[in-house]
């Protein structure tokens, strides 16, 4: 029962960097807010989210700037789409697989690392 409730702690922590803002708000503002490994990740992942945001209007304008060239346009397209999810991709794989993840500069705003939140 330990090793699926762990399990459930890591995905849900690794959520948060996929869909953010979305599960991080819903993590603080439910009952899991109390524990601070999920407390951690959900709010260096709602940090992300502005970043995130940015980056996708970014590629947006992009897109937007090359839609004078319809091929280059479609070529590009979802490499810069999909660019913006790399990184929360990266950092969510490697929370559920039970790694730590701070992210720079953002990492230092959120509550301090919890060394046995991944382990139970």
């Amino acid at each position: 029962m330990a090793e699926k409730d762990l399990q459930q702690r890591r995905l849900t922590a690794a959520m948060g960097y996929l869909v953010t803002p979305m599960v991080p708000v819903v993590v603080l503002l439910g009952d899991t807010k109390r524990d601070p490994y999920q407390r951690r990740h959900a709010v260096q992942a709602l940090l992300w989210s502005g970043p995130f945001v940015l980056l996708l209007a970014a590629a947006v304008v992009l897109l937007i700037v090359f839609s004078g060239n319809f091929l280059v346009a479609l070529c590009l397209s979802p490499v810069v789409v999909l660019l913006p999810f790399v990184p929360g991709a990266i950092w969510a794989r490697r929370v559920f697989l039970g790694g730590d993840v701070t992210i720079p500069l953002l990492g230092r705003f959120a509550p301090p690392h919890d060394p046995e939140g991944a382990q139970g």
